[in-house]
Formats: structure tokens, C-alpha cells, sequence
């Protein structure tokens, strides 16, 4: 069963999710599934090729060399890319090859993978289009969209190239976010959606998307806040609404910085009450769940003794921390 809701004209719907129970169409917010199916009618097939091949033309003269340069500048590479064959692309500059498939581009070494802490999840990221995204994508199709870190789309679209660290059916060009390979202002807009939480280098992930951006261009992002942990497989940081803002003030002009309806409070309440009755026994969980939200508002160090806090999870209590320490021996060297 295809999911037939067109978002614009250059809209093809090709795929159907399985194996996740908390799928919604489209959800509006980020979810894990553990697998994917692809089961279109071969007009929806034929469809999608010929948006990807007609997208993948437009994109490949934008494309540029990701690898870093040589020496500490900081500085990637950013030398065109020449086609050698139909399988393979060489950059000008340092003379890096990376593969093409009529599919996607393959701009992410293995050894800018394992810099950047990419590892192989079975896990799927996938979400819709809120509103938000969704009014980017139709403003601008006369423009290209950037979906920095897209996912796994189900609906793709002409102008909205989906750069993705996994190879999912809809994924046009596998790059990291720290090194982005496009071209400076290869874009009228970008989007990164629940994304900067799961890089390393979230300043670096800033820089790269104001970098491709074109002047008076449209940045949407959105980053977790008061979220638990949930790793892709990695989780590193949330973020403030002012930290959100400090990472973009200086590329862009701030005119929305708020929490938009699938993220006000009651998300973060909803998940974190329920991922702690997860982690408790069954029975403490059911005593837990009779407790009085009065009951939870007494002075925390009262209830340091009970049950429902000292038999939580150890995973649990990571997953929920108020807070995390550290202590390190400093490496030799």
C-alpha cells in the first residue's frame, strides 16, 4: 500500500514502511523502524526513476571534492568533480574518485565515515514534512531544496536533493554533514530535521549548511531540546533555543525560534514516562504508574530510596539522565 498524498506537483510516492508500530503517515517527527519494503506498481517505479535521473543530471555540476585538504587549515578540498566513466567521479584538484550509480553519488569515503563516527545501525531514520518543511519545499520549486540528513523519504521530489549518510531508495547523494559536497550557494534553502543531535561536530554541520546556502537563501532546522537519549546509533547533543540559535545567528537573519506543535512540552513528558516505565520490573511499573503527578513533584532527594528509582535500568537512567559526569586519565602524548 502506497502512500498516495502528492505535497506538490514534482511529488512521487514510491514506498511503504513495515515493521513499526508507532508509524504515522506522515509522522511529523522523527522515528526509528527496523526495515523497509519497497512494492510500488511499476508506474510509481517508472516514475521514480525518472525523477532521480533528471534530479541526479542537475545535481552532478554542483557536486564538489568533500575530503579534507591537506595540513590543519580546517579547510575541505571543494575541487570540481569530472566524470570518468558512468560509475565513477574524480575530483580536478586532488584527483579523489567516488562512485555514481543511477541512483546516488557516493561522496563519503570510509575514512571520512569513521572520522566522523558513522557506524551500521539497522536501524532506519524516517519522518515527514511538517508544515514548516513543507512550505520551504513548495517556495522554492523553481530553486533546489538541500534535506541535509533526509532519511528515508517516502514522498521525494524534483528540486529537494536528500543527502544521507545511508543508502535508503530515496537518498540522492551519501555524504556527512561535517563536509558537505556541494558547491558554495548551490542552494535556495536547506533543511536539517532532527538531525544535529547525532553529529559530532554540530558547529562544523552549521557552517557547511550556511556555507551552501545562496545568499538570501532559507535555512529550516530543528534540533531536540528536552529529549531522551536516542541513538542512530549515536545520540551527542541537545540543544537550547539559544544554543539552536547560536549556531546559525551569524550566517542568517532569525525569524522563527520557537517549539513548533511536535515539540512543546507534553512530547517530552509523554516519552520520558513512558520510556520510564520501560525500564522498570513489571511490578515497580505498576506502581509507578498509580503514582500522582503530586506524588512526582516532592523534593527529589525524598525519593532517592523508593523502588521506581533505585530499580530503574541502568540504560534507563542514562537514557533519562538529568545529567552526565566524567572522569578521564589525560592520554599520553
Amino acid at each position: 500500500m502506497l502512500n498516495r498524498r502528492r505535497l506538490a506537483p514534482a511529488a512521487a510516492p514510491y514506498l511503504s514502511h513495515v515493521d513499526s508500530p508507532r508509524w504515522q503517515d506522515p509522522p511529523t517527527h522523527s522515528v526509528l523502524v527496523q526495515g523497509w519494503m519497497a512494492i510500488p506498481p511499476q508506474s510509481d517505479l517508472d516514475e521514480f526513476r525518472a525523477i532521480k535521473r533528471k534530479k541526479l543530471e542537475r545535481v552532478e555540476p554542483l557536486l564538489r571534492c568533500p575530503r579534507p585538504a591537506p595540513g590543519a587549515t580546517g579547510e575541505d578540498c571543494h575541487g570540481e568533480l569530472r566524470r570518468v566513466d558512468d560509475t565513477t567521479l574524480e575530483c580536478t584538484r586532488c584527483g579523489t574518485r567516488y562512485g555514481r550509480t543511477n541512483e546516488r553519488f557516493d561522496l563519503l569515503p570510509s575514512d571520512l565515515a569513521t572520522q566522523s563516527g558513522i557506524e551500521h545501525t539497522e536501524n532506519i531514520s524516517a519522518w515527514g514534512y511538517d508544515p514548516i518543511a513543507t512550505q520551504v519545499i513548495q517556495a522554492h520549486t523553481d530553486g533546489l531544496v538541500l534535506d541535509a540528513g533526509s532519511g528515508f523519504k517516502q514522498t521525494i521530489f524534483e528540486h529537494v536533493v536528500d543527502a544521507e549518510i545511508v543508502g535508503y531508495p530515496s537518498t540522492d547523494v551519501l555524504s556527512v554533514g561535517e563536509h558537505l559536497p556541494f558547491a558554495d550557494g548551490a542552494f535556495d534553502a536547506a533543511l536539517s530535521l532532527n538531525v544535529l543531535e547525532h553529529v559530532r561536530d554540530p558547529f562544523r554541520c552549521a557552517a557547511e549548511l550556511a556555507r551552501v546556502v545562496r545568499p538570501g537563501g532559507t535555512l529550516y532546522a530543528s534540533a531536540p531540546f528536552l529529549q531522551p537519549y536516542h541513538g542512530y546509533p549515536h545520540h551527542y547533543y541537545n540543544m537550547t533555543a539559544s544554543g539552536l540559535q547560536n549556531l546559525f545567528d551569524d550566517a542568517f537573519e532569525v525569524e522563527q525560534l520557537t517549539a513548533p506543535a511536535s515539540a512543546v512540552p507534553i512530547w517530552a513528558l509523554s516519552w520520558f514516562l513512558n520510556s520510564y516505565v520501560a525500564g522498570l520490573p513489571g511490578d515497580v511499573g505498576e506502581r509507578f504508574r498509580k503514582l500522582t503527578v503530586e506524588d512526582l513533584m516532592a523534593p527529589a532527594d525524598d525519593l532517592l530510596d523508593e523502588d521506581y528509582v533505585t530499580e530503574l535500568r541502568a540504560s534507563t537512567n542514562i537514557e533519562l539522565a538529568c545529567g552526565c559526569i566524567l572522569v578521564g586519565t589525560r592520554k599520553a602524548g
